[in-house]
């Protein structure tokens, strides 16, 4: 029964991709939905990315293991992060009409620097995804070789 809802979530995440998709012209339209996102909707979808499957399983085992002191960065200084560049930067850079942070340093310092600046993200992405992704992996240990499988943390 697990596995067949994890399909189905599966299917339906595919075909929302695929009707999606025949709306995507340009690269705006992929980065940014060509700016017509409702405001609820962009706040939705970046509290979703940066509070992801990590914080919802991997929190409160922090928070029991040593308090709130575990706890502090994540969820706490997140946010607080996403609060300051909302309030001071998100502003100015929506006007510049940027795609991602690197187009600011090329404007700002140049192609060298631009290009740099991606794969220093790119890097840094590796450990930010990677939490994410142990869930999934979770999951299918479950789905594939039943609930009695304790995943290795």
């Amino acid at each position: 029964m697990l596995l067949t809802l994890v399909i189905v979530y599966l299917l339906i995440t595919i075909a929302i991709g695929l009707v999606a998709a025949k709306r995507v012209k340009n690269a705006a339209d992929f980065a940014i939905a060509g700016r017509h996102l409702p405001l609820y909707m962009i706040v939705t979808t970046t509290f979703a990315t940066w509070f992801g499957s990590e914080t919802v399983l991997g929190i409160p085992a922090k928070f029991i293991e040593g308090g709130l002191g575990h706890v502090v960065e994540d969820p706490f200084g997140a946010g607080f992060c996403l609060i300051l560049v909302g309030l001071f930067f998100a502003g100015k850079l929506y006007r510049m009409t940027l795609l991602t942070i690197s187009d600011y340093y090329r404007e700002r310092y140049g192609r060298v620097v631009e290009v740099v600046c991606s794969l220093i993200i790119m890097l840094s992405y590796l450990g930010w995804v990677w939490p994410r992704s142990l869930p999934w992996g979770w999951c299918s240990t479950c789905c594939l070789a039943g609930p009695s499988a304790s995943p290795s943390a």
